[in-house]
């Protein structure tokens, strides 16, 4: 903050995070052989987030039909409790 009186907090605490992460060291390219490494792994992974990918479509699928269905079921409710007020 001495140095840069002149800065918002939110400026001052993204400093702070870049130097407490030591961001710098993580942002500086992998020697070759890590980078080699890195680079097989993904290639194997590949596959698992497919799955994943598609097994996450699925779920959300069927969030969406099972909200649907209870959204029908409260109308459905609605119109009865409706019908059963009203006076014939």
């Amino acid at each position: 903050m001495r140095k840069k009186p002149s800065a918002s907090t939110l400026a001052l605490e993204a400093i702070i995070t870049y130097k407490s992460n030591k961001t710098a060291q993580w942002k500086e390219p992998p020697a070759e052989e890590e980078r080699s490494k890195y680079l097989c792994l993904a290639r194997k992974s590949v596959a698992r987030q497919k799955r994943f990918v598609e097994r996450l479509t699925t779920i959300q699928e069927g969030r969406e039909r099972n909200e649907v269905a209870k959204k029908e079921a409260l109308q459905k409710l609605e119109e009865q409790d409706i019908a059963r007020k009203t006076p014939d």
